[in-house]
């Protein structure tokens, strides 16, 4: 639309994303290919223009508002944030330390523009043909091997599916056979890891018929997400074209929701993609509901009070039940293990199977993972309580507010799967930048964490593309880069227990492999090459394709071999006179 001269502005219609409308626009320089002033535009002065206040607004200029943002970086910059908003020159916000000190100081580095590679690096095509043995040797790269200190100029020889070898130039030997693929000093990263998402189980969110993440009964732990994956998905490639290779698909209906598999994001059949089926149980503490004079969570419902105006029922009567019911599967399932192996060890008939009893039976010994769906401190709290009394293996996702536990977790040994940080606070008296800081608290804490894509939201669907972005604000509020970059690479892989296999550049490893040019975690980087298990695949998805088209038919309209658009009279191209030549272009497209 831009390339065709139309004044394009970005909004939000979402709360937290208004927050974070420079990221917003950002994007536009990585999928769109607008340039940074365009881009800047978009969120200034093409807005301030469409209201008709750009005589106001839009730009700092003698005689406008003083409506003035200072950020600690350049705006686009997925590490900046902002420090001080001035509005008609009055301060309407300004930063500060826990200590209560104004906290601007500039992130080290150039300001001046946008972080992007260079021209020519962006411009690079990385083109490599079919190889018969499937051996490669990408050279000339910059590694970042997540396990490790980055590696200038390296190596990297992939064989079999596997990493071979990764090294210095000089420390690695290339086979003869393999195909060479010279980088130049583009980026090489370990995929990233979504440690939970619905990719593969949910495609139109208006289509009931589309979605299979969840079951009507909310005791149903033998259903398995593996059984559901639908691989020809249009948001797994849409996910993976951004460097997400790997992901751990969760099922989110009831409160014992299923097992959840772990993918890669390639594969012609559901057996294709798995790498684990049964990698974890997924459970949901039932959500905890806050009584009237207690601090509560943004967003409407306030218990009422009881009949007559009496004392008001308890809000949480229900979830006590449900929590109870949790236990008793968990030591019901370890009843009918035991009565399982006594049969068996006596040489006796064992009783019929019981499928939902016996998916339990590794999760209920502590052999396997389970995953609480946890939230507030409250659920958290009955998550690790629940954990240890029945001595689960005890993984909590979601978060919001496990910052506030951060202690009672390092205590437990139980890790966190932080539903990303672009979201808003859970409490009214929350800090603005709870959510954001999150990642940086349980660092501090000693917390083993992870960050994956967000449940719920108004994109859920392509939430997961979006993960490097939700991991990148959190080094804006205090988390190191390094571990940023952990949080969606390894420290996933090794929550999930897949390490072995994934989420680091090592040898050994699966060759899962993201080719970009400049920073992976930076909205406005270039994804120009993938690999997955060894296999070369371009970042294309439907939305480049969609891209390509309507560029195509622009260019069409451009050169005079189309027309912009037909008004109901046959033949009259809108913007025409009747008298006019059928040769005078479309409404200005010439």
């Amino acid at each position: 639309m831009t390339e065709a001269g139309a004044n394009v502005c970005i909004k939000s219609d979402d709360a937290e994303l208004m927050r974070h409308l420079n990221h917003e626009a950002a994007k536009m320089v990585k999928y769109g290919g607008v340039t940074e002033a365009q881009a800047l535009a978009m969120i200034t002065m093409n807005p301030a223009r469409e209201l008709g206040l750009d005589h106001r607004l839009g730009s700092i200029e003698v005689g406008k508002d003083g409506d003035l943002a200072i950020f600690n970086a350049h705006p686009f910059d997925a590490f900046a944030r902002c420090e001080l908003a001035v509005i008609d020159g009055e301060v309407y916000f300004q930063r500060r330390e826990p200590g209560g000190k104004p906290a601007a100081r500039p992130r080290p580095g150039d300001h001046s523009k946008m972080p992007q590679a260079p021209a020519e690096l962006r411009a690079r095509s990385i083109d490599i043909a079919a190889q018969p043995k499937g051996i490669f040797a990408l050279v000339r790269a910059n590694i970042h091997p997540v396990s490790g200190p980055a590696i200038k100029d390296g190596t990297i020889v992939v064989a079999n599916g596997r990493i071979a070898a990764v090294g210095p130039a000089s420390a690695v030997t290339i086979p003869p056979e393999a195909q060479t693929i010279e980088l130049g000093g583009l980026d090489v990263w370990p995929g990233l890891v979504d440690a939970g998402s619905r990719v593969g189980l949910a495609e139109i969110g208006s289509l009931s018929e589309t979605q299979d993440y969840a079951d009507s009964a909310q005791y149903q732990p033998e259903l398995r997400t593996s059984t559901a994956l639908h691989p020809d998905s249009e948001h797994i490639p849409v996910t993976r074209a951004n460097g997400i290779l790997t992901s751990y698909i969760e099922p989110t209906g009831g409160v014992i929701s299923g097992q959840g598999c772990i993918i890669d994001l390639n594969g012609w059949v559901p057996r294709e993609l798995t790498i684990v089926d049964a990698a974890a149980l997924n459970v949901r503490i039932p959500a905890y509901v806050a009584r009237d004079g207690e601090p509560r969570r943004f967003g409407p419902g306030r218990p009422g009070q009881g009949p007559g105006g009496g004392e008001p029922p308890d809000p949480n009567a229900r979830r006590k039940e449900q929590l109870e019911k949790i236990r008793e599967h968990f030591k019901k399932a370890l009843a009918y293990d035991a009565v399982i192996r006594g049969a068996r060890q006596k040489g006796a008939t064992p009783p019929a199977p019981d499928p939902r009893l016996e998916a339990l039976v590794p999760y209920a010994r502590g052999e396997k993972p389970v995953i609480f769906q946890a939230e507030q401190q409250v659920e958290i709290l009955d998550a690790l309580d629940m954990a240890r009394e029945l001595k689960l293996k005890a993984i909590i996702s979601g978060g919001a507010e496990a910052w506030k536990v951060a202690d009672a977790l390092k205590k437990a040994g139980v890790p966190v799967l932080l539903s990303g940080t672009l979201r808003l606070p859970r409490k009214e008296y929350d800090p603005y930048d709870a959510e954001y800081s999150a990642p940086a608290r349980l660092e501090a804490a000693g917390v083993t964490f992870a960050i994956k894509s967000q449940e719920g939201g108004p994109s859920e669907a392509t939430s997961s593309r979006n993960l490097p972005y939700e991991a990148a604000f959190a080094v804006a509020f205090g988390l190191p880069e390094d571990a940023a970059l952990r949080a969606i690479t390894l420290a996933p892989a090794r929550i999930l227990g897949v390490a072995d296999q994934v989420g680091s550049i090592e040898p050994g490893k699966r060759a899962n492999l993201v080719v970009t040019a400049g920073n992976i975690l930076q909205p406005t980087t270039d994804v120009l090459a993938l690999f997955i298990d060894g296999r070369p695949l371009r970042p294309e998805s439907r939305h480049t394709r969609l891209y390509a088209k309507y560029r195509g038919r622009l260019e069409e309209v451009r050169a005079g071999r189309a027309r912009m658009g037909i008004d109901p009279a046959p033949g009259r191209v809108i913007g025409r006179t009747p008298s006019e030549p059928a040769h005078a272009g479309a409404g200005g497209a010439e």
